[in-house]
């Protein structure tokens, strides 16, 4: 007996070798007619011939189905046979069904009296036909990825018999153009034809439900779908990036549009969504650029996050009554809106819901709206009005920057805080007036707005922030309260019409660059409570004539007055210690300082060769007598 198994081992050994070297030899010259190989048919009859060696007293069906149904393979070795049994004028192999001229290596698999066609042995397919039945038993499934990655599969033809297509079993058959499904199928399973860049039209038959996820993602040729009304289901991503997609309805019965299901199809122009529907999820219809409208149902009272984001020629679209918040994102570069209708029940408006609507030019928020989000309104250039609801808190960062269209702007008794470039490079913007409620200034508030003359700031704001006015070109007027301690870096960096300014008694420290390019400055009157000069702080006031230093700052900033070539005369106090590096660097016209101390007191602070590079020749009066530039070096 062991003898007969060592023989048995050999020769199948042998067997094997032959026949690979065979399918090897002949691949450069295949005749699809005479030479198409089936593995499974070759490992049932092989196995058939194997067994009938062996001491078993089971019949030979019971031998076949024995192997059918063996779930490891491993035991069951599969060479490919290279002959058919054809009846006179028919293309069917009358022992196993095969169909000539398929030119493929089909792998079956029997189980419990079924077959399942399980993929394919080499990856060449050029179109495929799966029979009715194998070897007597239908085929009633295709195994998840069965056939994913056949590079050069143009046409599959699916029997009736099939009920069950695996997920991912067509997927990245890039050269795929035509399919049928059978009619007994019910899902559409998840990734089924992802990435089928070739597929144009395919016909899903009334028996399905289910739509899975990703079932077309990528199907870039895909241009008609028609979804069958028993469809309760579609996947997430179901049809993403069907770029070639134009128009299409969602049967009664949805829900939920599901989260990215038509992103990026480009080419969608119309769509039905149907009154069953009561959510659509994010990103749902973002990219879907050629979308000129959409008519969502009162049904629906969520829409998800960035929803419509990037569909650049939706023009109006209005919001139904059961929705209460815009998410973030929803209508984010819909660049051609230019009409929406918001319901009283929206209470919050998310993060950048609306930020670059360009063509928006008015908007109506309802008195219920108590957030807006950071950016809600950012880049709506054509923006002209807005009304912001008396119940908001706070105004959020980037609200309204680069709103370069809106020229007025009222914020109700109720805002406490303005966030982080609020209002920046709002370029119409004339006039700001912010009611004493706000305590709170985040950094860039309203830098950039070219054209902003006048503003009138609240009483208990403490602080005038980093570069809260910067590069406000046209600032000429402004009051700053006795509340404020502090003006921060760059507060009115570039402010350069601003020309006369009195800080109150109440400031204490000027921060780096804070007034720096403001060349039509030409008096500021600092207070004696301020005892810090930042670094840079009055650089390239070119205009500025004359300072003076208040008694309790100690230290004057790293070039705190750099190129400040009209500057002629300068006040010191005596408790000034160090005149900073640069700090009158290339002061031109420097021709009087004034020092309470005496000349001795200056030699100690002024020998420092840098603080006056490339200053005027001026004359240092002392409390005890004068001191020349030359004199002091």
């Amino acid at each position: 007996m062991k003898l007969k198994s060592i023989f048995l081992s050999c020769f199948i050994m042998v067997v094997s070798f032959v026949l690979i070297f065979a399918a090897c030899t002949n691949e450069n010259n295949v005749n699809p007619d005479d030479t198409a190989q089936d593995k499974s048919h070759t490992t049932d009859r092989f196995n058939e011939e194997t067994k009938s060696g062996d001491e078993s007293e089971s019949s030979e069906e019971e031998t076949t189905l024995r192997k059918d149904t063996t779930e490891d393979s491993s035991e069951n070795p599969t060479v490919p046979h290279t002959e058919h049994i054809y009846s006179e004028g028919s293309n069917v192999c009358s022992d196993c069904g095969y169909i000539k001229g398929t030119n493929d290596y089909i792998i079956f698999e029997i189980k419990n009296g079924a077959c399942s066609v399980i993929g394919a042995e080499i990856n060449i397919l050029t179109y495929l036909v799966l029979p009715d039945t194998y070897r007597d038993c239908p085929v009633t499934e295709i195994g998840v990825d069965a056939f994913k990655g056949c590079d050069y599969l143009a046409s599959v033809e699916i029997s009736d018999s099939v009920t069950n297509i695996g997920a991912g079993a067509f997927s990245y058959c890039r050269i795929l153009e035509n399919v049928s499904i059978p009619d007994n199928v019910t899902i559409i399973a998840n990734n089924l034809f992802e990435g089928c860049r070739m597929l144009s039209r395919i016909h899903i038959p009334e028996s399905v439900t289910n739509i899975g996820d990703s079932a077309f993602y990528n199907c870039t040729s895909l241009d008609e779908v028609i979804i069958p009304n028993g469809v309760t289901s579609i996947g997430h991503s179901a049809f993403e990036r069907c770029e070639s997609l134009s128009a299409i309805s969602v049967p009664e019965g949805i829900k939920n549009i599901s989260y990215s299901v038509f992103k990026d199809c480009y080419a969608l122009k119309e769509i039905t969504i149907p009154g069953s529907v009561t959510a659509i999820k994010d990103n749902a219809f973002s990219g879907c650029g050629s979308l000129r409208e959409i008519d969502i149902p009162d049904s629906v009272t969520k829409i998800g996050t960035g929803a419509f984001e990037n569909c650049i020629e939706l023009t109006e679209i209005s919001i139904p009554a059961g929705v209460t918040e815009i998410e973030d994102r929803v209508f984010q570069n819909c660049a051609g809106l230019l009409k929406v209708v918001i319901p009283d029940s929206v209470t919050i408006i998310g993060n950048n819901a609306f930020s670059e609507c360009r063509s928006l030019e008015t908007i109506d928020l309802p008195d219920g709206v108590t957030k807006i989000g950071s950016g809600a309104f950012s880049s709506c250039n054509d923006l002209i009005n807005i009304t912001i609801p008396q119940n908001i808190e706070i105004i959020d960062n980037s609200t309204f920057s680069n709103c370069s269209s809106l020229a007025e702007i009222i914020i109700p008794g109720s805002v406490k805080k303005i966030g982080n470039c609020a209002f920046s490079e709002c370029d119409s913007l004339v006039s700001v007036s912010i009611p004493d409620s706000v305590t709170e200034f985040d950094e860039l508030t309203f830098s950039g707005c070219d054209r902003l003359k006048s503003v009138t700031l609240p009483d208990g704001i403490t602080v005038i922030c980093s570069g809260m006015f910067s590069e406000c070109i046209a600032l000429t007027d402004i009051t700053i309260p006795e509340s404020v301690t502090s003006i921060a870096p760059m507060a009115f960096y570039y402010c350069i019409s601003l020309t006369d300014l009195t800080l109150p008694d109440s400031v204490e420290e000027i921060g780096q660059c804070a007034f720096e390019g403001c060349s039509g400055l030409r008096s500021i009157r600092m207070p004696d409570s301020v005892s810090v000069i930042g670094d840079w702080a009055f650089k390239k006031c070119s205009s500025l004539e004359k300072i003076t230093i208040p008694p309790k700052v100690t230290r004057i900033g790293t070039g705190a007055f750099w190129e400040c070539s009209g500057l002629k005369c300068v006040t010191i106090g005596k408790n000034v210690s160090n005149l900073g590096d640069n700090g009158f660097y290339d002061c031109v016209s420097l021709s009087e300082i004034y020092y309470e101390g005496t000349i001795d007191e200056f030699r100690k602070i002024g020998n420092n060769d840098g603080w006056d590079y490339n200053s005027g020749e001026y004359i240092v009066k002392c409390s005890d007598g004068n001191l020349s530039k030359d004199e002091l070096h």
